[in-house]
């Protein structure tokens, strides 16, 4: 895989960090999911040795390695096979009620550490994320600890992609274009006496049910309650209601039984 592309499946792959020292260890870190309702991230480490680390074999390790995340922690011993690690990392800001303008951050941190000699393995680290309604970057930092030891941090940070603005902003128009039509309606039929023909009567009814489902569209949207709704959402099924009783009051108002059209 060539890494630092994106390609046609909506995935970009980078290289967080690189070294040239041959003996080392490479991380494969992928994005498996991302839940932001629940505020967590699941993430798949795969970890290769290089070099001295690696047996002749190439798929044994060849020496004892302690790797240390911020979330989970591990030991790779002399003479065992490669295995990933899946762990989840917890979103520490945002607020899925701000959607689609949601903004997450976290962060991970790594270390490898020799067993033998206790001192930080060189690694390359890359990264591979599927962006589809969202957006994702690992950003990198570097920090010294007390015995000097560089720790990698990696901070992420996601956010909602450019199609997703786009499709909530084609929502709220057509929504808001239907509630100005029912909207009109009720005005003709109330305050200039238009007489409407029997299959407009329910317009405002059928449109009122109508919202909830248009609004679901729109993708991965939470409950009730979130930006978009009050620009939107809410203000449209409150007039559409309101246009609902006008139509209906207005032909009750102007209904004429049958007894009264044999005087007229």
């Amino acid at each position: 895989m060539d890494y630092g592309k994106e390609d046609k499946l909506k995935t970009s792959n980078d290289v967080l960090s690189h070294t040239e020292a041959e003996d080392r260890v490479d991380l494969d870190f992928r994005v498996l999911s991302t839940d932001l309702a629940k505020r967590t991230m699941r993430v798949y480490v795969g970890i290769y040795p290089n070099g001295a680390y690696s047996n002749d074999d190439e798929r044994t390790w060849n020496k004892t390695v302690e790797f240390q995340f911020l979330h989970k922690n591990l030991v790779v011993k002399k003479g065992s096979t490669p295995e990933p690690v899946t762990f989840e990392i917890p979103l520490q800001t945002g607020n899925l009620r701000d959607y689609p303008f949601d903004k997450y951050a976290t962060n991970i941190w790594f270390i490898a550490i020799d067993n033998s000699t206790r001192d930080a393995v060189p690694a390359n680290v890359y990264s591979l994320v599927l962006n589809q309604n969202t957006n994702t970057r690992i950003i990198r930092e570097s920090e010294f600890d007390a015995d000097g030891i560089e720790l990698q941090i990696y901070n992420i940070y996601i956010n909602r992609t450019p199609l997703v603005f786009a499709f909530c902003l084609f929502i709220s128009v057509v929504t808001w274009g239907l509630t100005i039509v029912a909207f009109n309606i009720a005005i003709d039929s109330m305050i200039f006496k238009r007489e409407l023909p029997p299959p407009l009567l329910a317009i405002g009814i059928a449109m009122l049910f109508a919202m909830p489902t248009l609004r679901k569209a729109q993708p991965d949207i939470p409950e009730i309650g979130c930006a978009i709704d009050f620009l939107c959402f809410i203000w449209c099924e409150i007039l559409i209601g309101i246009s609902s009783c006008m139509i209906l009051y207005s032909w009750l108002l102007r209904y004429k039984t049958p007894w009264d059209k044999t005087e007229a």
